[in-house]
């Protein structure tokens, strides 16, 4: 299965140091009564905020923030992507769980896609708050942080070895690349 979604207890994000940006979201949604706030701009960049969701599908993108998980891993259209997967159920349960029950959810997720032409396993913590602007307009605004992330590679052909590793189209991008072309630091894996 390509996602994978499991709730995580509050109490676990309740519980990570007070430094920490999903704690520090989760702190100010609750010193607000669930309103947004001026506090929120210092992490801008790694939110993504979203409409509410009335269906079973992801909801409609409101804000991407650049240094967001989404937008340096799997690119600005991760949303259309997912959908065009049949993914969006998987991952729009935590958005539709925070709607009816209007308390922020953590959750656990497992994400294999394509990315960069690889095969992408991202396996994150998402926590999904519902904040309402002064006027009282309901939002989403969602912030994940990254648990692990591999990349696989298909084994080199005896053509990729004899070509020059720098201009070989296989060998020359040999760093994680996220969807902008940033290199994402972790591991290499290769195929058996």
């Amino acid at each position: 299965m390509p996602v994978e979604v499991e709730s995580i207890p509050l109490r676990f994000l309740e519980n990570i140091p007070a430094y920490d940006a999903q704690r520090c979201l989760f702190d100010i949604w609750q010193a607000n009564n669930g309103y947004d706030s001026p506090d929120m701009l210092e992490m801008a960049n790694e939110l993504i905020l979203l409409s509410t969701p009335y269906t079973h599908e992801l909801p409609e993108m409101l804000s991407l923030g650049r240094n967001s998980l989404a937008a340096k891993v799997l690119g600005a259209d991760w949303r259309d992507e997912a959908i065009k997967r049949g993914e969006a159920e998987a991952l729009g349960s935590g958005y539709n769980a925070l709607i009816e029950g209007q308390e922020p959810i953590y959750e656990w997720v497992r994400y294999k896609a394509s990315v960069a032409g690889r095969e992408t396993e991202l396996i994150y913590t998402r926590a999904l708050f519902l904040f309402k602007t002064k006027a009282g307009l309901p939002y989403v605004a969602t912030m994940a942080k990254c648990v692990d992330f591999s990349q696989k590679f298909a084994p080199l052909t005896s053509q990729d070895l004899q070509m020059n590793p720098l201009k070989s189209p296989r060998t020359s991008n040999l760093p994680l690349l996220g969807s902008d072309g940033t290199p994402i630091v972790t591991h290499l894996e290769s195929d058996p």
